[in-house]
């Protein structure tokens, strides 16, 4: 069970109709797929929104902003190509 704690506006790379795209964690939907490090499609079963106060990190990461958390590849850029976090 592949699970990812993440603050509403980290951006994920997701699965959707079969095409790759990178999204807003507010805009994650069941049935989105995530990639693991395996490169396996993991399917959004459900998704559990939670409030307070955590503790958040922000990773620079080199060149590509991409990196392996709870065994799930996300994103770290705020903006650049590909990065489209207001499109449905």
């Amino acid at each position: 069970n592949d699970t990812l704690t993440t603050s509403t506006e980290h951006l994920h790379i997701i699965v959707r109709e079969d095409v790759w795209m990178i999204k807003k964690a507010s805009d994650v939907t069941v049935g989105d797929k995530l990639i693991n490090s395996s490169n396996t499609e993991i399917l959004v079963e459900t998704i559990e929104s939670i409030s307070g106060n955590f503790r958040v990190f922000d990773l620079n990461v080199e060149s590509n902003d991409t990196y392996i958390a709870n065994n799930i590849v996300t994103h770290n850029a705020k903006d650049g190509p590909g990065v489209d976090p207001e499109s449905p």
